[in-house]
């Protein structure tokens, strides 16, 4: 019997997800750790390789995140909040939305440690984790325009100090705005940690923290760099691009002039 593929497509509900049977399979006493164990084969009847599952495709993003990262990252509710006053079709998901999905793919979760957080920490957790976002996003930035490295100095002036192989200072500082009156304080205090969550959640990324000092010695702040553990792959650039598809429709023209 043939091997199943590796990548496959969850449709939840009509909004579509690509993952990695591996990914899920990780956490094996999950319903979709469950699923796709190789014992389970013969009750799935995917669609080539897509899968679909009737719940709910808006909310199912969190609940992959937690197979990709392991954590449980809760919304925003004010911030949803924010936003269905702004506009009449926003897609605000609660947290007990997140609870129902959450139980429905056996996802353990301590409730009563989610009920005690109170409105302070809640807050200060949701600017660390976006943050953490925006450095993802600047990183992300970087290499999809063929940069390798980014390197920020956060210090007391509240605008940063950003040097990297690209010409795009501006879209990163426009990145960390939101954050000019925290982002150094954040990362004096949590700054090791956020290193290892941002290397934990980017295999190809090599981050290091550390102070930044002027030339007579002097402490400026703290200086995050983050650089590609791994070179572009180009066959795989040629492969899942555009131009597989233009390869492939060579092949066919090739392939029907030949018959």
């Amino acid at each position: 019997m043939d091997k199943e593929p590796e990548r496959i497509v969850l449709n939840v509900g009509g909004t579509k997800y690509e993952t990695y049977r591996s990914t899920l399979t990780a956490y094996p006493h999950t319903f979709l750790g469950t699923m796709f164990q190789d014992r389970n084969r013969a009750l799935c009847h995917p669609d080539g390789n897509e899968y679909f599952i009737d719940r709910d495709g808006q909310v199912f993003r969190y609940i992959l995140q937690f197979y990709r990262t392991g954590k449980i990252l809760w919304p925003d509710e004010n911030k949803y909040k924010e936003q269905c006053h702004s506009c009449t079709n926003a897609g605000g998901i609660s947290r007990k939305e997140l609870e129902l999905e959450l139980d429905y793919f056996q996802i353990p979760f301590d409730h009563d440690q989610v009920g005690s957080l109170s409105y302070v920490n809640r807050a200060a957790i949701a600017t660390v984790d976006s943050f953490i976002g925006a450095l993802k996003e600047i990183f992300y930035k970087v290499v999809a325009n063929f940069g390798t490295t980014v390197t920020i100095v956060f210090n007391y002036r509240q605008i940063p100090d950003i040097y990297t192989t690209q010409k795009f200072e501006g879209d990163i500082k426009k990145i960390l705005a939101p954050f000019a009156l925290v982002d150094l304080n954040i990362l004096e205090k949590y700054g090791d940690e956020i290193q290892s969550c941002l290397m934990a959640e980017i295999p190809e990324l090599v981050c290091k923290m550390e102070d930044a000092n002027d030339p007579v010695g002097q402490y400026r702040g703290r200086q995050l760099k983050m650089s590609v553990a791994k070179s572009y792959d180009d066959s795989a650039i040629r492969e899942y691009s555009r131009l597989g598809t233009i390869h492939f429709s060579i092949f066919c023209f090739v392939l029907l002039k030949n018959n």
